[in-house]
């Protein structure tokens, strides 16, 4: 078992509630926070080009659709 004099009682018990202290001043304090508005951006004058196509990729690194594969099935 430790012993403890009073002395340190004394010093532990002032460092704990300085600590204390010191955790609710500075939870206490008021922080202003005013965060930056910013409006929508711009609309840009991107479009894609041609016709969209799904799917359409050589089969050197995608395994060709013959077997299953996942959750994907054979075509």
């Amino acid at each position: 078992m430790i012993k403890l004099s009073a002395k340190r009682v004394v010093g532990l018990t002032v460092a704990a509630v300085a600590g204390i202290a010191l955790v609710f001043a500075w939870l206490d304090s008021p922080r202003v926070h005013n965060p930056k508005v910013f409006g929508p951006p711009a609309k840009t004058q991107w479009q894609p080009m041609g016709a969209r196509s799904a799917g359409q990729h050589n089969y050197d690194v995608i395994p060709e659709p013959t077997t299953w594969h996942a959750i994907h099935v054979d075509v």
